[in-house]
């Protein structure tokens, strides 16, 4: 195999890797859904039910309630 074929095969690779559902944990979905709500049509998407959107092709935005830490905890990475 020759190194263009190599490149071609690597990005057929790549281009068939695809996320479709994807669960964001949020500290508060009172606080959170509106930010959201105003966002992912924007982008695209529809409320297909209470917390969960899609944009038609298979893609899924879950939102569920982080789960609560220990009152001594102050490490938040990642969580809105």
């Amino acid at each position: 195999m020759d190194a263009q074929s190599d490149m071609a095969s690597s990005a057929t690779a790549r281009a068939s890797v695809r996320v479709d559902h994807v669960t964001l944990l949020v500290g508060s979905l009172e606080v959170s859904m509106p930010y959201y709500d105003a966002l992912l049509p924007l982008l695209g998407f529809k409320k297909k039910r209470d917390h969960v959107w899609t944009d038609g092709s298979g893609v899924f935005f879950q939102f569920l309630m982080a789960p609560r830490q220990h009152p001594n905890c102050s490490d938040r990475l990642g969580w809105i």
